[in-house]
């Protein structure tokens, strides 16, 4: 450009050309002059400039949505984490929901296991009371064949135990109901 301009001035002074004329004419009606010239020459650099800084905005550009992509990324990773976090929390609650169910249950296995004891205990007590009572009877029928064996001497006497047995087998007997009512009362507890 700066080789036009000077070649201008040189022109100017050789008019002896017809072609040479009808340029310098042209360039005259354009206005292009060693000044328009050197000005253009100057916005030409300033264009490069420009250029040059365009480039490292484009890369300023590249390097915002490399970490636009990357806080994406970030972001899509909390999310994950949060979700986990949501899950471990709701794992947990159903956790301790199991917890207090076991207390429950360990509990109300710890009330059976009282009442079963009382219970084998009554019914401990009931059986030593059984027992009991059968020893007597026994003793109680010994003693009878006893005293029968001894009252065969004498018929009187016999008429006499034979009253007294028969009475003695209904006291037995009414004994013996009230003894099969209450075994039937202590069984029906």
């Amino acid at each position: 450009m700066a080789a036009i301009a000077e070649a201008l001035p040189k022109m100017a002074g050789s008019s002896g050309n017809p072609a040479l004329t009808k340029m310098e004419d042209m360039l005259k009606a354009a206005d292009i002059t060693p000044a328009n010239l050197g000005r253009l020459s100057e916005n030409f650099k300033k264009l490069g400039t420009s250029v040059d800084k365009i480039a490292d905005v484009s890369e300023a550009v590249s390097a915002t949505s490399e970490y636009a992509n990357k806080t994406k990324e970030a972001s899509s990773a909390l999310t994950s984490m949060k979700d986990a976090y949501m899950n471990a929390t709701t794992t947990i609650g159903h956790f301790n929901n199991a917890a207090n169910s076991t207390k429950q249950f360990h509990e109300q296995v710890q009330v059976l296991t009282k009442n079963l004891g009382s219970l084998n205990a009554i019914y401990e007590l009931e059986l030593q009371d059984t027992n009991n009572h059968l020893k007597a009877m026994n003793n109680f029928y010994s003693n009878l064949v006893t005293a029968s064996e001894t009252m065969q001497g004498s018929v009187d006497d016999a008429k006499k135990a034979q009253q007294q047995i028969a009475t003695l087998a209904n006291n037995l007997s009414s004994l013996n109901k009230v003894y099969g009512n209450m075994l039937s009362a202590m069984q029906g507890r």
